[in-house]
């Protein structure tokens, strides 16, 4: 007589968060020790300090004053207690008050390699990689997305043909491509070591924020998946967020009007025979005026029918619905680079000689960094509360 095997439970819902979770402080312990090396290194080598005397960007650092051996020094010892206490996060601890220390510093860490390593260079970083890889992604999307639909298919034709013969008109062709994306790599070696040094620490900056709330929301026993329950903000979600959504999307449209009157006789900030003389440059500043363009479209997103459901032009996912969390986690972290190109901003004009002068005030209208990066950070938020719904890992628990 056989006897009938006993059914294994199923995990449970906090077995399950506590295994995912384990692996972002385990990341985050992973990244201490990259810290440690580096920060060993600085004091090894103090001249390879990419943010030190030698740095070409030193009016939008806040470390420019700080000794490069203090810099080191302090890397090394906060990615020391960082080790122990990613890993520490992950465990059961004997008190909560212990749990509480550990919350003071993660909320340490990630002020330090989000907010006062970076600066300015993040943004560079990223718009160079939106107008080098950006163009060609879209395209491919597009003409993916457009096949077995006869309407679609008609407007990406146009629309590639219209650019083509704009293009020809000015003179661009394949030398001139090839020159632009000679340039924009050009911008990003120039830019290195310490554009790199910036990209890195802010994220290790995302990682700590992501385990210090987790640890957070354990210890007040919510769900480390959404923070459940949390209701204080989301009331008139609709309304501000609506607000402060438009608001966002209007702000790199001044920079994207720029670049296109590249297309015109009457460029502006550049003197139109240097645009005759090097149609690669033209199409450089119009890549990057296309990547601020496509900021304000994707922002808009966060309001649109397309923000929740993807639409027929977008190959494979098209009809299926948009989750909640990639949108809003890209957004904000495209707000805190934004954010903090507008504190370097700040910080050159504050510190300059001769006080706000028009020139500067001209930078702000084309660049509006302090207003759009919390506009974009406050939409990106209203997103996720409108859309989150019902957390399945609370549902199961």
């Amino acid at each position: 007589m056989t006897s009938t095997p006993t059914p294994t439970p199923p995990r449970t819902s906090e077995a399950a968060t506590a295994q995912r979770t384990s692996a972002v402080e385990i990341a985050t312990a992973l990244w201490s020790v990259l810290a440690v090396v580096v920060g060993a290194w600085i004091l090894i080598e103090p001249s390879w300090y990419p943010l030190g005397s030698n740095d070409p960007r030193t009016g939008f650092s806040l470390l420019a004053d700080v000794p490069t051996r203090a810099v080191g020094l302090i890397a090394v010892m906060l990615g020391v207690v960082g080790i122990g206490a990613a890993l520490a996060m992950s465990a059961r601890l004997p008190s909560a008050r212990m749990g509480y220390g550990l919350v003071a510093i993660g909320a340490l860490e990630t002020l330090v390699f989000t907010a006062i390593v970076p600066d300015i260079r993040l943004l560079i970083l990223m718009g160079y990689l939106c107008a080098l890889f950006g163009p060609v992604l879209v395209l491919g999307i597009l003409i993916a997305g457009a096949r077995g639909n006869r309407r679609n298919l008609l407007v990406v034709t146009v629309a590639a043909a219209l650019i083509a013969t704009g293009l020809v008109v000015f003179g661009a062709n394949a030398d001139s491509f090839s020159e632009a994306g000679r340039a924009m790599v050009r911008g990003l070696a120039e830019a290195e070591p310490g554009m790199l040094f910036v990209g890195g620490s802010f994220i290790g900056g995302g990682l700590w924020l992501a385990s210090t709330v987790r640890h957070f929301r354990r210890l007040r026993q919510q769900c480390a998946a959404c923070g459940r329950p949390a209701r204080g903000l989301t009331g008139n979600v609709a309304t501000w967020g609506r607000w402060a959504t438009i608001g966002a999307a209007l702000c790199p449209l001044p920079y994207a009007l720029l670049r296109s009157t590249w297309l015109t006789p009457w460029p502006v900030s550049m003197d139109v025979a240097v645009l005759e003389a090097d149609p690669g440059l033209r199409v450089f500043g119009l890549s990057l005026g296309f990547a601020a363009l496509a900021g304000s479209v994707l922002t808009l997103g966060l309001i649109s029918r397309w923000g929740e459901v993807f639409p027929r032009w977008v190959p494979v996912l098209r009809g299926r619905v948009v989750p909640a969390g990639p949108p809003a986690a890209v957004a904000l972290v495209v707000a805190g680079a934004i954010t903090l190109a507008g504190r370097s901003v700040l910080q050159t004009v504050l510190a300059g000689e001769g006080g706000f002068d028009a020139l500067e005030a001209e930078a702000l209208l084309v660049f509006p960094f302090p207003i759009w990066g919390p506009l974009l950070g406050a939409a990106a938020v209203a997103y996720y509360l409108r859309r989150r719904g019902e957390c399945r890992r609370c549902a199961d628990s």
